[in-house]
């Protein structure tokens, strides 16, 4: 086993000068007599100081740089500080990457007025998780124009301000114990060595002491430089030990502010947010109907069952009963927005290969001009489209405020808010491109809204329409545990025919469809989650009981323990992604139609 030791010293130096590389892409603040500019605003965290020189500073660099966010960084920041922030970020694409999550030392913040008003003008952060949280937001509001620089001149607070439990879940979400646990196994597993190869472990040992040496000198000088170079491994212990008894939770308040709200809503039980069932299929009115499973709300644990059934006539799958109107807003409340807007965000910002994948299945037929994304949610598919599309104009489409906060983030042109149908006639034959991406299965009525893009899209325009595909091999294999059912808010899943003979219907001509290559490696990771979920439920939420000190355990150690089956669930993905194909196993599908208008005359006649 003592070769085991010369690996993990090795690690240790190649880690080292690895953060190192990170680090010293950082630029350093140079002094400047320039006064700062009237635009530029400060966040300061509580405690810190940050004097006038360094603001000039700050905001000439800014100005040159042409950045809109700058987090400074003290010169003298903790080492623990250094590696946690170069673990997270890599600052050479930091600033080009548009869904990097914002990111911040938890100091001080420079930000341009611009972005501050229209990221609807946050206030000085009162508290380290209120901190990162500014950091996030604001970063999608100038997601090409943040970065950090290190600030000689601003001093480290005595106790780092990420140095809490909280921030830990904030940035590494339910599986932010492996964060803290780490060091731990890492002092265990070397201590054990000591005792059996002391020779190779003590290679490890002061491999692993050198390497904050490595990270930082020449390049910045934490305050705590060298008694981390002495003392690491002991240090890295007790700070773990500290971060597991901190109950430090600030949230708390936010849930409880707004436990009244539901429970007004609860009131009355929730069996009123649905119809009546219904007795034959809700699209094709055949009255052979397939009960398929019952589940409960896997993602937000909001009380009620849901139902699914299938329709044997025409495939498609549908929730019986339905969702009514004040049903649905209420299961979306606090989903895309709100309580839940963090991990939404971070689930979005990982899909960009699917979105270039979409974007090239368009340009293989057309040059767009003028892009109108229906179901847009805050703009993620639009902002990476224009990548791929320099110079269209693309205009987004949503019932709720995320398209209003798509056209904030300066991701869309335009911000449509409001339903398809109601604003189809003032759109009438203004986009050549309609784009609906997991929009249709959310909706009461596809067939209405099909029609509704083709009075939106001009003559020969096209429609871009993925959805779930409801005859998956895995899906059906996985059962309630399938991601794509998503219940409560998939109201129907449209079989390829059933899709099909609805766009011949409304004057559309397929043109292409995609299947394998729609497919998202994403089946059995997101299986392992949503068991996980319920065998650790969660926790402090206002729409259920309070939890008891126990519940919160029992979530902490499902969700460490169940970290590494996610990761396994995660390659098996990725492994029958290569045979989507052949296996038939996709889960999505895609297609784009042409709006034909020999199709719709025959269709009037």
């Amino acid at each position: 086993m003592w070769w085991l030791y010369g690996v993990f010293a090795l690690v240790f130096l190649l880690d080292g000068l690895r953060l190192r590389g990170r680090l010293a892409k950082i630029a350093t603040l140079e002094p400047s007599d320039e006064s700062i500019a009237p635009d530029h605003t400060f966040l300061v965290a509580p405690g810190v100081v940050l004097d006038d020189a360094t603001r000039r500073a700050a905001s000439a660099h800014a100005r040159a740089q042409k950045l809109d966010v700058l987090d400074l960084i003290p010169a003298d920041a903790h080492v623990s500080t250094w590696v946690g922030l170069m673990q997270l970020v890599d600052p050479a694409t930091y600033r080009t990457k548009r869904f990097t999550p914002g990111r911040s030392a938890g100091y001080a913040m420079l930000v341009s007025a611009d972005v501050l008003g229209r990221a609807g003008s946050p206030s000085t952060p009162h508290d380290p998780v209120a901190f990162q949280r500014v950091a996030a937001t604001l970063k999608r509001y100038a997601s090409a124009t943040s970065d950090f620089a290190i600030a000689p001149d601003l001093r480290a607070l005595q106790r780092e301000p990420t140095a809490r439990r909280a921030i830990f879940k904030l940035l590494m979400g339910e599986f932010y114990l492996w964060g803290i646990l780490i060091p731990i196994l890492i002092a265990a597993f070397l201590v054990y060595g000591a005792l059996t190869s002391p020779a190779w472990a003590g290679a490890a040992i002061v491999s692993y002491h050198v390497s904050a040496a490595i990270m930082c000198l020449g390049v910045t000088r934490p305050r705590d430089l060298g008694i981390v170079v002495l003392l690491r491994l002991p240090l890295d212990v007790i700070r773990s030990i500290k971060l597991l008894f901190d109950r430090w939770h600030p949230e708390i308040a936010v849930v409880e502010e707004m436990r009244p709200v539901y429970d007004g809503l609860l009131a009355d039980g929730w069996e009123r947010f649905f119809e009546p069932p219904a007795e034959a299929c809700v699209h094709c009115g055949a009255r052979d109907l397939k009960k398929l499973f019952s589940t409960g709300d896997h993602f937000q644990q909001k009380p009620g069952r849901f139902t699914l059934v299938r329709c044997r006539s025409c495939g498609v799958v549908f929730q019986n009963p339905r969702l009514t109107t004040e049903g649905l807003a209420f299961y979306y409340r606090d989903y895309y927005d709100g309580l839940g807007a963090e991990i939404t965000e971070f689930a979005f910002s990982n899909y960009g290969p699917v979105y270039a994948n979409r974007a090239r299945m368009v340009k293989s037929l057309t040059s767009p001009r003028k892009w109108l994304d229906v179901g847009c949610g805050h703009g993620h598919f639009c902002c990476a489209a224009r990548e791929a599309f320099p110079g269209i104009d693309l205009d987004g489409l949503d019932w709720s405020e995320s398209v209003e906060d798509a056209h904030n983030r300066k991701w869309i042109d335009r911000a449509h808010r409001g339903s398809l149908i109601a604003l189809a006639p003032s759109l009438r034959g203004r986009y050549d491109v309609l784009s609906m991406f997991h929009y249709l299965e959310h909706v009461l009525d596809p067939a209405a809204e099909i029609a509704a893009a083709h009075e939106v899209l001009e003559p020969g325009g096209y429609l871009v329409i993925e959805v779930p595909e409801p005859d998956s091999v895995v899906g059906r294999a996985l059962g309630r545990l399938w991601v794509n059912w998503l219940q409560p808010q998939h109201l129907q899943f449209l079989s390829i025919r059933h899709l099909d003979k609805l766009l011949r219907a409304h004057g559309f001509t397929s043109v292409t469809w995609h299947r394998a290559d729609a497919h998202m490696p994403i089946d059995f990771s997101w299986a392992t989650i949503l068991l996980l979920q319920r065998l650790g439920p969660l926790t402090d939420k206002p729409w259920k009981p309070r939890s008891t000190s126990l519940q919160r355990l029992r979530r902490d150690i499902v969700w460490t323990l169940g970290a590494p089956f996610v990761m396994i669930g995660s390659l098996l993905d990725r492994l029958i992604a290569v045979f989507a194909g052949p296996l038939r196993s996709w889960n999505l599908y895609r297609v784009v139609a042409r709006r034909d208008e020999s199709i719709r005359a025959r269709i009037v006649e």
